[in-house]
This record gives C-alpha cells, structure tokens and sequence, in this order.
C-alpha cells in the first residue's frame, strides 16, 4: 500500500497561471473605461470628456451645458431633457464641432424631447434622431 499525503504540498505557479491572472485583472480594471457615461445635470456646468448622455432636468431653471469640442465626445450621444414637468429651455452648446454640419447650439424645452447625434472621428457630427430638439 503506497502512502498518500493527506496535505500535498503546495502546487508550483507556472508561468501561464500568473499570465491568466493578470489578463483577468486588467480586463476588470479597464472594461469600465469604455462603458458609456452618463453625466444629469440640474444646473448649468461643463460636460466631462468622453461623456456619451446627457440629461437636463429642471423644471423651472434654465440649464446652459458647454462641451468644449466634439472631438471628446465620438460615436453615438444622446441629449435628452429628462424634466418632470415645465419649459424651461435648456440648451447645450459646442464651443468646437457641430450637431450637422451647421449648428452648435441644441435646446430643448419639454420633458421627454431628446436628440441623437452621431461624432465621427474628426468631430464632425450627423443628427440620427430628433425628437423636439431645436438646433441653431
């Protein structure tokens, strides 16, 4: 009858576990730098780069949101006036770029309108959806 230890002795790490382990870290580290981020404002301020939604909720005080240039902002984003009630018009400004082609300025001013637009990777934008928004 051979003898079998009843604790082995602990098992060597090869090369290959620790290369595993460290992928797995950095997947978990970084698979939230491409989540889409959403920034809701009450009040008039600046959109952080490589914000993808924005949300303008207030029913009586006008919202004046600034991007600094659409170049930080590429692929789809989406404004959206997530308001209960009022109609107060808040805007959204591109200080560099352009919603189509033409218009830097969006406004919205009833709950529930929102606008979808699509930044190339020059910043150029093409408006997909419209729903109430005004673009000047």
């Amino acid at each position: 009858m051979s003898h079998i230890p009843i604790n082995p002795p602990p098992r060597e790490v090869d090369t290959f576990d620790v290369i595993w382990r460290d992928w797995l870290y950095f997947l978990y580290e970084h698979a939230l730098e491409d989540a889409v981020e959403v920034q809701s404002l009450t009040v008039t301020d600046a959109i952080k780069p490589h914000v993808q939604s924005v949300e303008l909720a207030h029913a009586t005080v006008v919202i004046a949101a600034t991007i600094a240039t659409s170049l930080e902002h590429t692929g789809l984003f989406v404004l959206k006036n997530t308001s209960a009630s009022g109609t107060a018009a808040h805007t959204l400004t591109l200080t560099e770029g352009t919603f189509d082609g033409t218009n830097t300025v969006a406004t919205t001013n009833a709950p529930g309108e929102y606008l979808v637009v699509y930044f190339d990777s020059a910043g150029n934008g093409i408006v997909i959806v419209n729903s109430g928004v005004t673009l000047t």
